[in-house]
């Protein structure tokens, strides 16, 4: 009878160990993965120029501008030119690090991390690497 009952405690406890790291292992990477200082879909981001954060929100436009020096690609978050929040820069000698292209992020809620900057009254994000943008859907 004692052997059955230490068994029954043995396993309870492994069980609930691996029960434990489990659900800690899921909770991490759904916080991970959402973890925003800012959401543009119910936040002003103005004070937060020269700030490096992290932002969610939608893709709703993406150009690439051939004629302009560098050749940027701009992605629109939560607005189409010219009312967007902010704007996302991929300079063209960092587009073949986007393997599956920046057309694959439109319409898209992603997270950005990056240094806030404001041109010509407008708010933007240089990104360099594909680690900085996220897809969150």
């Amino acid at each position: 009878m004692k052997k059955i009952l230490i068994e029954v405690c043995d396993f309870n406890t492994t069980f609930m160990i691996r029960l434990f790291f489990a659900m800690f292992l899921i909770c991490s990477l759904s916080y991970s993965q959402t973890d925003c200082d800012i959401d543009l879909s119910t936040e002003d981001i103005v004070e937060m120029s020269n700030k490096k954060i992290n932002i969610c929100g939608k893709v709703e436009e993406v150009t690439t501008v051939g004629v302009v020096m560098g050749e940027p690609t701009f992605l629109n978050l939560n607005g189409l030119y010219p009312n967007q929040k902010i704007t996302l820069i991929i300079w063209q000698s960092n587009l073949f690090k986007f393997k599956q292209g920046v057309d694959y992020f439109l319409q898209k809620k992603v997270r950005v991390t990056g240094k806030v900057e404001s041109y010509r009254g407008k708010l933007q994000i240089i990104i360099n690497e594909p680690s900085e943008i996220i897809v969150l859907d």
